[in-house]
């Protein structure tokens, strides 16, 4: 995962280089993630929203 989340943000770079702009130029970045929860299998009660691997993508 800290690999794909390292090449993700690599690609950023690469736009942002092309337009002649750096991190330092970006305001805002969303990112979508999915929860850890099997969301059709779960009833209300058993269901998790932890986001897997947030604590790596938010270091990378």
């Amino acid at each position: 995962m800290e690999e794909q989340f390292i090449q993700a943000f690599e690609n950023v770079k690469k736009v942002l280089v092309a337009a002649e702009a750096t991190f330092d130029n970006v305001v805002e970045m969303i990112t979508y993630h999915v929860t850890g929860a099997n969301l059709g299998e779960s009833s209300e009660s058993e269901k998790s929203f932890t986001i897997p691997h947030l604590a790596l993508f938010m270091k990378v």
